[in-house]
């Protein structure tokens, strides 16, 4: 009895990543200017709960029965006040789980507008939007950081329970932190690691 039943509910499961509480989904824009292709930035409004006054994609949480694809049209559509007719998706970059139990799922792909002028944005999101040009990432290299990640443990941890107790190895981690410096602007984290992903796919790296 167990044995099928197990079999049946293996078999129709749905594949997801463990102890991710959050997915959200991203848009990398691109735009072309003057024929030239640039990156497109928000920066994102100072009233907004998480990182007010940063860099970053369009993007947010992907809703109940929405894929992540929909959910990156959907909400480059709100925050950047474009139809989703002038978005043309061309696919989807590596997915990012960071050590913040949550999945990112970044989409890159064209706006079809002539300018910035065309776009109506969302200022209760967005502060404003900028470009960047395509070849100024393939001509420079991030500046890259690591962050040494340890564990803290919590003092009711029952140690008891493990081999070698206290003195147990716990594997520590390393993560990266990407930077682009670009006239005024700083864009960091993971927008960073998103456009180094978008470029070395470029490169076929």
């Amino acid at each position: 009895m167990y044995r099928d039943l197990i079999k049946k509910r293996i078999k129709n499961s749905r594949i997801k990543p463990m102890g991710v509480k959050g997915k959200f989904a991203i848009f990398v824009p691109i735009i072309e200017i003057e024929n030239k292709l640039h990156l497109l930035y928000e920066i994102r409004a100072e009233e907004m709960g998480t990182q007010p006054g940063e860099v970053s994609f369009p993007g947010g949480r992907i809703e109940p029965g929405e894929t992540a694809r929909e959910a990156a049209v959907r909400e480059t559509e709100e925050e950047l006040g474009i139809d989703g007719s002038n978005i043309e998706l061309f696919g989807q970059l590596d997915y990012l789980i960071p050590p913040f139990n949550i999945a990112l799922y970044p989409f890159v792909g064209m706006l079809k507008i002539a300018g910035l002028e065309e776009l109506d944005i969302n200022r209760a999101e967005v502060k404003e939007v900028f470009t960047v040009p395509l070849n100024y990432f393939l001509e420079n290299e991030p500046e890259t950081h690591v962050i040494s990640c340890r564990h803290e443990i919590n003092e009711n941890f029952p140690y008891h329970l493990i081999r070698n107790g206290k003195d147990y190895d716990w594997r520590d981690f390393e993560y990266p932190v990407n930077f682009y410096k670009y006239n005024d602007y700083i864009i960091w984290g993971m927008t960073a690691r998103f456009t180094t992903n978008l470029i070395n796919k470029i490169k076929n790296k």
